[in-house]
């Protein structure tokens, strides 16, 4: 499925150049970004206006809910089913956004069989609050061991669901 592919870090214009693009070649656009596509986020993520999602029709910006969940691989099962769809319209889609996970699982894949259990996460995050008060971080480098130690300058220490389960 040939498609054209717009990737970067933030405010370069990734917007403005897929939007114009789309103007020339008769394309839509599909959001390739982890906090675009929820809902009621427009200034703090950069979504598109909605003037300009009127314009050029825009698929995965602002469609779902805040308090839905969703993985790198269900969003480039999304992504496949928008391209899909475009193409059916004889247009050209064009990906836009800038989350590194969620493109490298639409052009490589993802491991299918992963899954986050919640039910073994709360468990492990009531273990952790036994031990201290969440502004006590210092206990996660003994609880987590190894990992935390080896990755705290790119995890959160407050990032709960890493420091648990990755």
């Amino acid at each position: 499925m040939k498609s054209i592919i717009i990737v970067g870090p933030t405010a370069i214009g990734k917007t403005n150049l897929s939007i114009s693009l789309a103007k020339e070649i008769n394309g839509e656009i599909i959001g390739l970004d982890s906090r675009q596509i929820f809902d009621f986020m427009p200034i703090g993520t950069g979504q598109p206006s909605k003037n300009e999602m009127i314009e050029i029709k825009h698929y995965l910006i602002g469609t779902h809910k805040l308090t839905r969940k969703i993985s790198a691989g269900k969003y480039s099962k999304l992504v496949v089913k928008s391209i899909k769809e475009i193409l059916s319209k004889n247009k050209v889609p064009i990906i836009c956004g800038g989350s590194g996970l969620y493109y490298r699982a639409l052009v490589k894949g993802i491991f299918n069989e992963s899954i986050t259990n919640y039910n073994i996460r709360k468990k492990l995050i009531k273990r952790l609050f036994k031990f201290k008060p969440m502004h006590e971080i210092s206990f996660f480098s003994a609880y987590v061991g190894e990992y935390f130690l080896k990755n705290k300058s790119i995890i959160a220490k407050t990032n709960m669901p890493r420091l648990c389960l990755d």
